[in-house]
């Protein structure tokens, strides 16, 4: 097996107690004052490192570290899909080598630029309002779960642009995507005759 590993972002220090608003790479994370905890649940304060590494579908296809298939939330079926891709970020919440969390019940907001030309699910490319599942990444299942709705709106960063924007529960590998559609099956019938008879 072929493995390539790639780099992760420099981590971006910021103040738990007072929140921030952290970008890099197309990638904006608003993360509220207080919410930051440890496994235990115990309130952080302090600094604390976010480090948020960027992959954009349209340049790095072939270097997405995570397949491209997911779980379906229970409120959709549950059913295992397809994923389409628009934008994905690892984004992580650190302390030291300690990993971070947010509290129960808290979110922070996540906006990803979109690449431009990107194709929707009609062929016409995505509009202002679109509503696009959520998805985080269960190492354990190995696979891609839905944990919310996102919403196409005008980029903050760049507003002629597009980005899609979720407020999510945790920070984790986190996707934009729309589960692909099962492609149509088609039966033929086939009689054979044979000729020697």
């Amino acid at each position: 097996m072929r493995v390539n590993l790639l780099p992760l972002a420099e981590p971006i220090v910021f103040d738990a107690d007072l929140g921030a608003t952290l970008e890099q790479g197309g990638v904006r994370v608003d993360i509220p004052a207080g919410v930051v905890v440890n496994a235990q649940g115990e309130p952080v304060t302090g600094p604390v490192q976010m480090r948020i590494s960027p992959f954009d579908p349209s340049q790095q296809l072939a270097d997405l570290p995570w397949p491209l298939r997911g779980e379906r939330s229970s409120a959709n079926g549950g059913e295992a899909v397809q994923l389409k891709t628009l934008f994905m970020a690892d984004i992580g919440l650190w302390r030291g080598p300690e990993r971070l969390a947010l509290a129960p019940g808290k979110t922070a907001s996540v906006e990803f630029l979109l690449p431009t030309g990107l194709g929707g699910r009609d062929g016409e490319g995505y509009a202002v309002g679109d509503d696009i599942p959520s998805w985080s990444f269960d190492f354990v299942a190995g696979t891609w779960k839905e944990d919310g709705t996102g919403r196409i709106v005008p980029s903050r960063q760049q507003p002629d642009r597009l980005a899609w924007t979720a407020d999510v529960p945790q920070m984790a590998p986190r996707n934009a995507d729309d589960p692909v559609p099962p492609p149509k099956l088609t039966c033929v019938l086939v009689t054979v005759f044979d000729d020697e008879d």
